[in-house]
């Protein structure tokens, strides 16, 4: 569905990623070097797949633009290589956000896409958005079904989100009670389907859940029944308005269309969505929930689930972001073979640290926009010059190594502020601190080494060095960037 919204909006031939990957191993639709291939929603592929297509557009000299967020669902698959190729190489950001019509929820939305979760839910607090007064999940879904309905006759699409498919089917089938008591649709009758029993009437919303070449249907595609003659339905497409023909016994792939998953609706645009709230949230669940609407959201809880407003905040805020093997593979040199080689690194990088150095990263570059930053990692060895002293956010002190435009940013030292400006080669511990640090010269010609350990020089060395070019600014103060801005 997703394909053919693309497809349409961007003028650009669009298929799945498995169809592609498909018809490349079959030799049809190769691509050539003057392809470029664009991967929306890359941040959903896994390592797997990820690497196949990158191994394709190698292979024939394409181009590749990968479009994702990282703070939106991730893979089912193994590892988050999108994020991971955009740490390593950089990215382009998008950061105005055009889908919600209220300043306000405008804001919200761009602090759920920046880990500020409990800042924006805050503010939809104030909006009036957020209900967490019911006893349990069913008067929950109760709550919701009538707010829903009672705003379902505006003409505006509506649609309503949970993250379990027991609870999805819950809100479908309180959504038909609601309109077989306003006399719009009948009871119908019940059809067995990919997911068990349902009842379908004349005038019933429905869910298309599998591709279908002979029926021209996309997964993730909505319609409308418009007439059910023994095991014949007639359904109406909502995207384009074509009759569909089909027989439940043969393509029995339907569900009600009122209600969805989360992971589901990725990507889906509605007038007003409802959201029914759970401790299965974590932050990126929160974030693609409630940035579904252009006009209105409304989220509903109860209290066994959040026990107050902190563990509500908590929970809906909380990291639970991919990892890829490099994340953990601190030292490049050390590839662990079993459990025991895992216990030489104690100290290994914590989901929690990754989403804040990330997050740092995102701050610096809004500042400086022509340069790459990175974090510096346990036992890594690299050279450049000393650019100065940056405070980080969360008060944390680094120190800054460039190199071209590439800039490192290592643990701070003190002793190592007499020598701002200066190339050094800087060495790390297992546990990210620096262990050794050799301060470069350049005296009558000649390239000097001093090896610098608590403040002393023990040893210099002579080498013929090629000089890197200094930055055209010089990071300086304990604590600031350029005139005195802090980041």
């Amino acid at each position: 569905m997703a394909t053919k919204g693309l497809e349409k909006e961007a003028g650009i031939k669009s298929a799945t990623v498995d169809a592609c990957l498909l018809q490349w191993e079959q030799g049809r639709e190769r691509l050539n070097k003057n392809d470029v291939l664009v991967i929306d929603e890359a941040g959903m592929l896994g390592t797997d797949k990820m690497n196949k297509l990158l191994g394709h557009a190698n292979s024939e000299g394409a181009k590749v633009i990968l479009v994702h967020d990282p703070e939106q669902f991730g893979a089912i698959e193994a590892g988050a290589p999108s994020r991971a190729i955009a740490r390593r190489f950089g990215e382009a950001e998008l950061t105005e956000v055009v889908r919600q019509r209220n300043p306000e929820m405008s804001r919200a939305t761009y602090e759920f896409a920046t880990q500020q979760t409990e800042r924006a839910l805050t503010r939809y607090e104030k909006l009036g958005a957020l209900n967490m007064t019911a006893a349990d999940e069913p008067i929950a879904r109760r709550m919701m079904v009538e707010v829903w309905a009672s705003e379902r006759l505006e003409g505006k699409s509506q649609l309503m989100l949970a993250y379990t498919n027991d609870s999805v089917q819950a809100l479908n089938q309180a959504a038909r009670e609601v309109r077989i008591a306003a006399g719009e649709i009948e009871e119908g009758r019940a059809f067995t389907v990919a997911k068990g029993q349902r009842c379908f009437a004349k005038g019933d919303d429905v869910y298309f859940l599998k591709n279908d070449k002979h029926l021209g249907v996309q997964n993730g595609a909505l319609g409308k029944i418009q007439s059910i003659e023994g095991s014949h339905f007639q359904i109406k497409a909502n995207d384009d308005g074509r009759v569909i023909g089909l027989d439940i016994r043969h393509y029995n792939h339907l569900d009600h269309g009122y209600a969805a998953t989360i992971y589901k609706a990725q990507g889906v645009t509605v007038n007003n969505a409802y959201v029914l709230a759970s401790n299965y949230f974590d932050r990126h669940s929160t974030y693609v929930a409630c940035t579904r609407h252009k006009d209105k959201l409304m989220v509903f809880g109860d209290q066994k689930e959040f026990k107050n407003r902190d563990m509500m905040m908590k929970t809906l805020s909380r990291e639970c972001s991919k990892s890829m093997a490099v994340d953990y593979a601190q030292a490049r040199w050390i590839k662990p073979q079993n459990k025991q080689d895992l216990k030489l690194n104690t100290n290994q990088i914590s989901q929690k640290q990754l989403a804040q150095e990330r997050l740092e990263i995102k701050n610096l570059k809004s500042y400086f926009p022509s340069k790459e930053f990175s974090f510096a990692w346990a036992y890594e060895r690299f050279r450049g010059w000393l650019q100065g002293v940056i405070q980080l956010s969360d008060k944390r002190q680094m120190l800054c190594l460039t190199k071209n435009n590439n800039m490192k940013l290592v643990p701070y030292h003190s002793q190592l502020e007499n020598f701002l400006g200066k190339e050094v080669n800087i060495l790390l511990d297992k546990k990210g601190g620096i262990n050794k640090c050799s301060v470069i010269d350049k005296i009558d010609g000649i390239s000097k080494q001093h090896d610098v350990l608590d403040g002393g020089v023990t040893k210099t060395q002579q080498y013929n060095l090629i000089d890197l070019k200094i930055e055209d600014y010089v990071l300086s103060g304990k604590a600031f960037i350029d005139n005195d801005l802090e980041i």
